[in-house]
Formats: structure tokens, sequence, C-alpha cells
């Protein structure tokens, strides 16, 4: 879990407290499945970084 993620978690830890009723219940289970979506991105984004990174580092090596 990279830092993006454990902010987006501790966001979404925040907003289930928050008690809801009525039309807010389909607005607070849109803004969690946001939430879930841009945590799983940020994961995607944070490896294909790491793996950019690697290469570069590899590359500079062969140089």
């Amino acid at each position: 879990m990279n830092d993006i993620q454990k902010k987006i978690k501790m966001v979404h830890q925040m907003i289930s407290m928050i008690l809801v009723s009525g039309d807010a219940v389909e607005v607070m289970t849109a803004a969690r499945s946001t939430l879930n979506e841009a945590y799983k991105l940020a994961g995607d984004k944070s490896a294909l970084w790491e793996a950019h990174k690697q290469a570069d580092k590899q590359e500079a090596e062969d140089g």
C-alpha cells in the first residue's frame, strides 16, 4: 500500500462513520465506490511507476 492508498483508505474509513439516510445513502454509496476505484488506480499507477524507475535504473547500469 502506497501513501496515496493510505490516505484514500483513511478517508473511506472516515466517511463510513457518517450516518446517512434517505437519498444520501445512494450518494454515500457512490462516494465509497469511487474511493475504492481510486484506491485501485493509485496502486496500479504506483506499480507502473516502480517498473518505470527499475527500467531506467537497468538502462543506466547497462549504459
